[in-house]
């Protein structure tokens, strides 16, 4: 309730976005503060059931990610096209055309192209790292009162390949990593992050405890175009272990390992979008997170932030009438909306925890 008051000057200003034709994304922009807070599970965006939500540090950024994909898309298309670069890199000369004469490119043009509605990323090159240190696998064989939570967490590795498996041929080129099959060494967290097309982590504590931010800056993971990172849960085991890690840690270092942190420095390095949680979660809801993730990626089709709008699920009351129209009756009617969907729409913080950096439109193109 504390974050809708905060933001009722704002809200009340803003249409409802049902209202408007043809969006089916909103992009929040935000800075360093809000980038903090749950706002995806305020009243006013979550009763935008039909609508997607992603969030980026700022409109530059944004941009730069979509000029990088339309970049690639163009310099696809003119290969397919039969345009050959010389060896200073310029684009001299197309194939002839029906007049049987040769046309050349203007000095310094640069074709336009209409942004495309999807982005397609090359479903055969996706890579996966899980359970780097056997945390959630070791857990089962700890002694506990606890046990058929721990068995639990240990079936969930085994639950997600099942998952991938279950997609059969759009699958079968995947690669990864596990824990139980060794630790991933530092030349292979870079394999896997950089030399994929979409990279999804499930494992315990952070990504970058792992795979320090020193080591990840430098690179180059620009054909990385989705990062998928179901991390930030703990076991006993992990918590003891990254305390100790931890304990030899500047503040500095640690500040770069948050969620934020981690998103941006991701996109940074040149990664199209980024699913992270904000903050911890459970072993059992992360695997659960990329099982339906990928079953709206693979099975229905779905882009990337259509594929996380269903796993939240939010339940969604009539549309608020625009604060607009009608004058003090529409108003008082919007208020009344309001209150009533925060009394009874079920705002799950565990669906919130998950949340999307950077281009809502992805789709993963079928194996050719």
């Amino acid at each position: 309730m504390s974050l809708n008051a905060y933001l009722e000057p704002l809200v009340n200003q803003l249409p409802m976005l049902s209202s408007l034709e043809d969006v089916s994304a909103v992009v929040l922009l935000l800075d360093e503060w809000l980038l903090q807070l749950p706002i995806e599970c305020i009243s006013w965006l979550s009763l935008q059931s039909k609508v997607g939500m992603t969030r980026d540090a700022s409109i530059q950024l944004f941009y730069h990610r979509i000029h990088d994909t339309t970049d690639d898309a163009h310099e696809a298309a003119t290969t397919a096209a039969g345009v050959k670069k010389n060896k200073v890199g310029q684009t001299p000369k197309l194939e002839k055309g029906k007049d049987g004469e040769r046309r050349k490119e203007k000095s310094g043009s640069v074709p336009v192209k209409p942004a495309p509605s999807s982005i397609s990323v090359d479903m055969s090159r996706v890579k996966y790292i899980f359970d780097p240190v056997a945390d959630i696998i070791g857990e089962s064989d700890e002694g506990s009162k606890d046990v058929p939570t721990q068995q639990s967490q240990a079936n969930s590795v085994t639950l997600i390949q099942n998952s991938i498996k279950s997609f059969g041929s759009l699958t079968t080129k995947w690669s990864g990593l596990t824990g139980a099959d060794l630790i991933p060494s530092p030349g292979q967290w870079k394999e896997s992050i950089s030399g994929s097309s979409s990279f999804l982590f499930f494992g315990t504590e952070r990504l970058l405890a792992y795979y320090p931010p020193q080591q990840l800056v430098p690179l180059d993971v620009s054909g990385c175009r989705v990062c998928v990172l179901a991390d930030r849960a703990h076991t006993g085991a992990s918590f003891l272990r990254q305390s100790k890690i931890d304990a030899n840690k500047c503040e500095s270092s640690m500040s770069l390992e948050g969620s934020v942190e981690t998103a941006l420095l991701l996109s940074i390095s040149g990664v199209g979008a980024v699913i992270v949680n904000q903050y911890a979660a459970t072993v059992k809801d992360n695997s659960q997170l990329l099982c339906d993730w990928l079953r709206g990626m693979l099975a229905e089709g779905q882009t990337i932030v259509q594929a996380l709008q269903t796993w939240r699920q939010p339940s969604s009351p009539e549309d608020i009438p625009p604060p607009d129209t009608n004058g003090e009756k529409a108003k008082a009617e919007r208020e009344t909306v309001l209150e009533e969907s925060t009394t009874h729409q079920d705002i799950n913080s565990r669906t919130y925890n998950a949340v999307l950096y950077g281009l809502p439109h992805i789709i993963f193109k079928p194996n050719s």
